[in-house]
């Protein structure tokens, strides 16, 4: 290298445009802070930078003398400048510069790309840096004489002081963040393919692997709050369903709606009764008055529902991709923003009427409508933070367990003993029990006598004059000083949180 002064000065050079994107990418975008350098704004700092890996480097037509007063500057930029050195891409690029300074008519192959080293290639047309990360130009590389690099230096100074000026990311194996819309071509060009970035960090370390790190996979998806129109894909499935099914003249029961449910709409197949029910109400087969009536839900229809009549209810409340939005839209009604205890009235009754593990209570109406209430009130209790009695779109989103994955679960557990959350039979049996016994009238309501014997009269009577205040949650039995069953459970699920 000292017998080359020629490729000593291209090295440093190299460095410098190097160094000199980094720090002027990483300041604009707020990644780090370069005051602790010089204490000035972040022009300044790329400025110092190029000026201690080059000596000197012209800037804006001006050439700012090299700051010799700030020896933390320079020692920085020395570990930074042999820690570059001593990468294998380094070496082979400082090889190439030395066999240009021996032979300048040498055809060299450019170097090839990685995550951890920054490319500055100029363009054949514009003599403009390409941004870091992109993909090899023909003519691009470091095959030109020393004039060719000085013009490259002069463009890549004056283009990282132009305000104008957008820059990109180098590209990293570590997920960076988002650039702005107006930056996106920018940024190298998407795969052929879309890469499915995964779950976690890991996931994103892959894709960029199978990508040559030279693109940054998508990790990030907007959520939706609006249904579009059905695609010709799930249209084609439903178009399967039917024939497979051998359905000619139409679907004329709820179990025939079933894999349709499942495999197109992405929902529980416990959803196949309600969602035929809110068929025959849509296209005014029945009665909306019987929209809430449970004993019209299972009968078949009249008239029968055809392929087109599934694909033009499905319009506008079923989204196949986003199972969360598909059951918020087909549970809340027409009218709502919101869910209600209420809507998930026939949809809970689907389950006691059809699921294996609760057949014991076909015959017992009491003990369904207690079910019924229990498992609504559970869910309002995880989703229902703020006690208004609605559920939003954000909270089903936002809190867990996922009632949406619950209710799939149904479909593999015949045994309701295995289900924790939610749908719970032995947990609705305590609950239920443990209140029938505190209510020694059983007009199915608590005074502060009864709520005093709750767990061997473990609760003070001051703690029982601060639950009956309502000051934390109002109760919803219409009885002044009355505790009811379902605002029961909320303090039960308090109580055991």
């Amino acid at each position: 290298l000292k017998s080359s002064r020629q490729g000593w000065g291209s090295v440093r050079l190299a460095f410098a445009r190097s160094l000199a994107s980094i720090l002027l990418w990483g300041g604009r975008r707020g990644i780090f802070e370069p005051t602790w350098l010089t204490g000035a704004p972040s022009g300044g700092c790329v400025v110092t930078a190029a000026q201690t890996a080059s000596g000197a480097m012209v800037l804006s037509g001006a050439t700012a003398p090299y700051p010799q007063d700030c020896g933390l500057v320079t020692a920085k930029l020395n570990e930074f400048f042999w820690e570059w050195l001593m990468q294998p891409e380094s070496a082979q690029l400082i090889r190439q510069i030395i066999q240009n300074a021996e032979d300048p008519n040498a055809e060299v192959a450019a170097p090839s790309s990685s995550p951890h080293h920054l490319h500055l290639r100029a363009s054949p047309s514009s003599g403009r840096p390409s941004p870091p990360g992109s993909p090899h130009r023909t003519g691009a590389g470091f095959g030109r004489g020393p004039s060719d690099d000085l013009a490259v230096s002069d463009s890549a100074s004056s283009g990282a002081l132009s305000p104008g000026q957008q820059h990109s990311p180098p590209a990293s194996p570590v997920p960076s963040p988002s650039p702005p819309k107006d930056t996106s071509d920018v940024l190298s060009p998407a795969p052929e393919h879309p890469v499915n970035p995964g779950p976690g960090p890991g996931g994103v370390s892959s894709s960029m692997q199978a990508s040559n790190a030279k693109t940054i996979p998508r990790f990030w998806w907007p959520k939706r709050d609006q249904i579009s129109e059905l695609g010709q894909e799930y249209r084609d499935q439903i178009h399967d369903i039917f024939v497979k099914l051998d359905i000619k003249d139409g679907i004329r029961t709820w179990d025939q709606c079933e894999q349709i449910v499942t495999d197109v709409f992405k929902l529980s197949k416990y959803f196949a009764a309600p969602i035929f029910h809110r068929m025959k109400i849509f296209y005014d087969i029945i009665d909306r008055s019987s929209i809430s009536k449970r004993d019209a839900m299972m009968t078949p229809t009249p008239v029968p529902i055809t392929e087109m009549m599934v694909i033009g209810w499905a319009n506008g409340k079923i989204q196949p991709d986003d199972p969360t939005l598909s059951f918020f839209s087909v549970v809340k009604k027409d009218h709502n923003e919101w869910i209600e205890k209420e809507d998930f009235d026939i949809f809970l009754f689907a389950i006691l009427m059809t699921h294996p593990g609760l057949d014991f209570l076909l015959e017992t109406q009491e003990f369904q409508d207690r079910y019924s209430d229990t498992v609504s009130s559970r869910i309002f209790y995880i989703y229902d933070r703020k006690g208004t009695g609605r559920i939003h779109l954000n909270n089903l989103r936002r809190y867990s367990p996922s009632v949406i994955d619950t209710w799939k679960q149904l479909e593999e557990c015949d045994d309701m003993k295995m289900i924790r959350d939610y749908f719970s039979y032995e947990h609705f049996y305590v609950i239920y029990c443990t209140f029938w016994e505190l209510d020694s009238d059983h007009d199915f309501l608590l005074d502060k006598d009864d709520l005093l014997k709750y767990d061997g009269h473990a609760l003070s009577r001051r703690t029982v004059d601060r639950i009956f205040s309502e000051t934390s949650c109002k109760f919803t039995s219409a009885v002044p000083g009355k505790m009811g069953y379902e605002d029961f459970i909320h303090f039960l699920l308090n109580d055991q949180d």
